[in-house]
């Protein structure tokens, strides 16, 4: 600055931040089944965290956040700079329970068997008793005497479901 007859000089210190872009990590796989708890993590260190959802809308403020909705998720954070950057997107995927029906009769004759059937959209089918033991473990159940069957399924995604009761009646021949 000069006013004619001075010159002044001064100094100013410019600090250009870089853009911050977190990662966010997960305790399980992105790909999960419905009831379960998914925790997201963002890379430590930031004075604020802001996780929102594909629509904009705000989740949560802090680090770490409970997802148990299918969906994209992304988190910003901001430093004590005031800079400020946002995570790549996660999507995380909730699968819907399997829900077996058992398919056969009702009832049989002594000295007869019925045929039960879990359905074919399984990878395990695990066949239980009234007790609780095991009984079978494949798609069919072939049974020779009265009981109280249900059946234990996994699908394809590693997500399990239970049928309701299958009761079978025996009547003399």
């Amino acid at each position: 600055v000069s006013n004619g007859s001075c010159v002044a000089v001064d100094t100013i210190r410019v600090s250009i931040g870089t853009l911050l872009h977190p990662r966010i990590s997960a305790s399980d796989p992105p790909s999960r089944c419905e009831g379960d708890t998914l925790m997201l993590r963002a890379d430590a260190g930031y004075l604020s965290y802001e996780w929102r959802g594909a629509g904009g809308q705000l989740l949560a403020i802090t680090p770490d956040f409970a997802v148990t909705r299918s969906g994209a998720y992304v988190v910003s954070v901001r430093d004590a700079s005031g800079c400020a950057g946002s995570s790549d997107t996660l999507s995380a995927e909730f699968h819907p329970l399997p829900a077996p029906f058992i398919l056969g009769p009702d009832a049989i004759c002594d000295g007869d068997t019925a045929l039960l059937d879990a359905g074919a959209a399984y990878a395990i089918c695990d066949w239980r008793s009234a007790i609780g033991a095991t009984v079978g473990n494949s798609r069919f159940l072939r049974v020779a005497a009265a009981g109280v069957y249900h059946v234990v399924v996994t699908d394809a995604n590693g997500c399990t479901g239970t049928s309701p009761d299958h009761l079978i009646r025996q009547f003399p021949n």
